[in-house]
């Protein structure tokens, strides 16, 4: 079933290598860990003392540092699927904090399409649950990834809803600004969790999308917490509307280690309402250093309708860094 040799010595090195990363000499550590530990404290420092500085320009009011949470996340992955290449992919996105300026406002650079993957919808390009030859023309054109650059604000509290709006512009060439409107509603009770969102989302060039989330989530224990995450999503320009249902079981291990077990299904509506694929996978995330570099490995199947929901297995790895 898994004949590529990549993929066994991807399994080789999860199951025999990564234990023992935990396992160090002092002689090592002492000889590594200034020189991992300074570069990353000195890119985190560079940054917040940048914003920390355009908060005090702003408000002219000097405040402990440590209150700024200014920080910069980036991540290298790749992707591969049995029979088809690898797809590399990386990202880094920088959130600037302002606590004096406004306690409501943020600037964010980031990729979109992980916008749209934390709000349960289809990854953009090859990934799980994506069947890769269903419509090119149409879900993988717009959900095209896209750098972006904006501000976000959240608009007074209610007693019922958190309301967001954003605001900004698409780092690639013709400019294209949008504008953003994002509802949320969690609902905590003794059994168990339940969150809404509804995001309408405007571009010059792409039109008008719609995201509407629902959430269910119970911590079962310490060790055991459950997610069922169903999202439907819409698009203007080609007037097509996707559908996403998720569950997770997360599992954790340690302080260091944790275990994610996913089953997920895709649909679509046209020319009517019909299951395109359904995926599975088991995702291992370590913390590798301190508390700022983290690895995830996951091996997982698609099952598309195209393909007759044929087994097509997968193997991804990412290695993500935090500068906060």
């Amino acid at each position: 079933m898994f004949k590529n040799p990549l993929f066994l010595f991807l399994i080789f090195l999860i199951i025999l290598v990564l234990p023992l990363l935990s396992i160090t000499t002092p002689a090592s550590t002492q000889d590594s860990t200034p020189i991992i530990n300074e570069t990353q404290q000195a890119i985190t420092n560079h940054w917040i003392n940048l914003n920390y500085n355009l908060d005090l320009f702003f408000s002219e009011q000097p405040y402990a540092k440590s209150e700024n949470k200014s920080l910069i996340f980036a991540y290298y992955s790749f992707y591969k699927k049995e029979g088809q290449p690898v797809y590399y992919n990386s990202d880094i996105r920088a959130s600037i904090h302002l606590p004096q300026t406004s306690q409501r406002l943020r600037i964010v650079i980031e990729k979109e399409s992980d916008i749209l993957n934390q709000q349960g919808n289809v990854a953009s390009g090859p990934g799980p649950g994506q069947d890769s030859s269903a419509r090119p023309d149409a879900r993988d054109n717009f959900l095209k990834a896209h750098f972006i650059a904006g501000i976000s604000y959240l608009l007074p509290k209610t007693d019922f809803v958190k309301i967001f709006v954003d605001t900004g512009m698409r780092l690639n060439l013709p400019l294209d600004p949008f504008a953003k409107l994002n509802i949320q509603k969690n609902i905590e009770t003794k059994y168990i969790n339940i969150f809404a969102s509804q995001r309408f989302l405007l571009y010059r060039q792409d039109g008008f999308l719609e995201v509407t989330q629902l959430s269910f989530s119970k911590r079962w224990n310490a060790m055991f917490q459950s997610e069922q995450v169903n999202t439907l999503s819409w698009t203007d320009k080609y007037d097509l509307f996707f559908l996403r249902n998720n569950l997770s079981l997360q599992q954790i291990i340690n302080e260091r280690n944790s275990l994610f077990y996913i089953i997920g299904a895709n649909a679509d509506f046209t020319p009517t309402f019909f299951y395109s694929g359904y995926d599975t996978v088991i995702n291992y995330r370590r913390l590798l250093y301190s508390d700022w570099l983290f690895m995830d490995f996951s091996i997982g199947a698609d099952y598309p309708k195209s393909d007759k929901f044929k087994m097509q297995p997968f193997t991804l790895a990412k290695m993500q860094v935090f500068f906060r």
